[in-house]
């Protein structure tokens, strides 16, 4: 794996946030930094809003190790985004390590994700426990039928297993770290009802 020191930091910047599921994510990533990378085609060339989602005011550190190497990354776009012109080219995710990551493991999913600035992720859910982490950007993110909250980088956003969640970004884009734990089994991925 090409990236083990970044894969060490955001182990760590998980488990300082003190949520009980962060430490899971720590003996995964530091072995998967310890592996050779596997091969992954990307979908898109590098997100053009990716470039502004690192230099965002207020990013959290980290954003400055995944500079290092993020426009050289294998990006991809969730099957249930490519085929709405409306959303296909204002998201782009990259699953680092896991069953489809460039270093493979079946313990947890873990990676990145980019939104552009004036995009809403709609409604969706699965099976696994998802643990956000926001690297930069303010963006609204929603749970269930809640109302919209803004969340700023350096905030730990929990999804649990089935729960709906959105995210709407408004004048800057974002990016965040993602975990998948439990249920990785990405067949479980829906979109809302009233959105599909």
């Amino acid at each position: 794996m090409p990236y083990p020191s970044f894969l060490e930091q955001a182990a760590e910047t998980y488990a300082q946030t003190g949520h009980p599921l962060a430490g899971r994510l720590r003996a995964p990533l530091t072995e998967a930094g310890r592996r050779t990378a596997e091969p992954v085609e990307a979908d898109i060339s590098t997100p053009t809003f990716l470039a502004s989602a690192l230099g965002t005011p207020g990013a959290h550190a980290i954003a400055g190790e995944i500079a290092e190497f993020a426009a050289d990354l294998p990006w991809q776009v969730a099957p249930s985004l490519q085929a709405n012109p409306q959303t296909c080219d204002r998201h782009a995710f990259i699953e680092l390590v896991g069953p489809d990551g460039l270093a493979v493991t079946d313990e947890v999913r873990f990676g990145l994700y980019v939104q552009a600035a004036d995009t809403v992720y709609p409604p969706h859910h699965h099976a696994a426990e998802e643990l956000y982490f926001v690297v930069s950007g303010t963006a609204d993110w929603q749970k269930d039928d809640a109302a919209f909250a803004l969340r700023e980088p350096g905030t730990l956003i929990h999804h649990t297993p089935w729960q709906d969640h959105a995210t709407t970004t408004r004048g800057e884009p974002l990016l965040a770290m993602w975990a998948w734990l439990g249920d990785l089994n990405p067949q479980s991925y829906r979109m809302a009802v009233e959105n599909l």
